[in-house]
């Protein structure tokens, strides 16, 4: 594994630049200092936008990637609690979001997708049965 990966390692140098002070030995050092510190560097210096907020669609690859099952990411709704919490506690935080609704429902179906191709006993046939079935679902959240 490498130091960090490359969001992290982008992270903590912008963070040491500006000499913030960040324990972060490799990626998996986690602990509740180094969250919470995450935390609140990420509030009141970032602002998480979804892919439409920057009229952008996600590349195809990344929506259709068998491991990725998105839990790791951010929404702009859920960085506004966390900037609720850190910088702004009278900041209005939509109850809705549905960019995370979409993202569990397409790890739904991709579940779904890896059982059904799961059953083919042909590994190269599984695979393909398995990215059309991500493609056609992976259309409905354009």
């Amino acid at each position: 594994y490498c130091q960090y990966v490359p969001e992290q390692y982008i992270f903590v140098k912008c963070l040491l630049k500006h000499s913030k002070e960040i324990d972060l030995k490799h990626q998996r050092d986690v602990n509740e200092k180094n969250a919470i510190d995450s935390e609140k560097y990420i509030a009141s210096n970032f602002i998480y936008l979804d892919w439409k907020q920057f009229n952008l669609n996600a590349p195809f690859h990344l929506r259709t990637f068998a491991h990725n099952d998105f839990n790791d990411l951010v929404t702009h709704i859920e960085w506004q609690a966390i900037y609720k919490k850190y910088v702004d506690s009278e900041h209005e935080v939509p109850n809705k979001d549905e960019l995370r609704s979409h993202i569990n429902s397409f790890r739904s179906y991709k579940k779904i997708a890896n059982i059904v191709t799961f059953l083919i006993p042909f590994r190269e046939a599984r695979r393909k049965l398995r990215k059309k079935i991500l493609e056609r679902i992976s259309t409905r959240f354009d």
